[in-house]
């Protein structure tokens, strides 16, 4: 459980940066499938993650909690996206 964790939580965190890295060099374009790629398949591993542990302390949670945990990380991960975006664009 431990190796799913730490292996669930650190490749979403990866995912997560790698994709802004790429939006703010300008070598991905922004649209609604990169969104997707950028926020809610991060968020899910994440989500998955902090899932095993609740399943620790309760183990008789079923998948729903994942599923109940994946909106706030999106929520999380939804400014630092549009943070990175925006930070390409010139203003006056």
């Amino acid at each position: 459980m431990l190796v799913l964790m730490l292996f669930s939580g650190v490749s979403g965190w990866f995912l997560y940066y790698a994709m802004l890295r790429g939006l703010v060099l300008g070598k991905v374009r922004r649209s609604p499938i990169f969104w997707t790629r950028c926020v809610l398949a991060p968020a899910l591993l994440l989500a998955g993650a902090a899932s095993v542990v609740v399943r620790y302390f309760f183990p008789e949670t079923t998948i729903w909690v994942t599923m109940a945990l994946w909106p706030l990380f999106i929520l999380a991960l939804d400014p630092g996206y549009r943070l990175a975006d925006a930070g390409g664009k010139v203003t006056e």
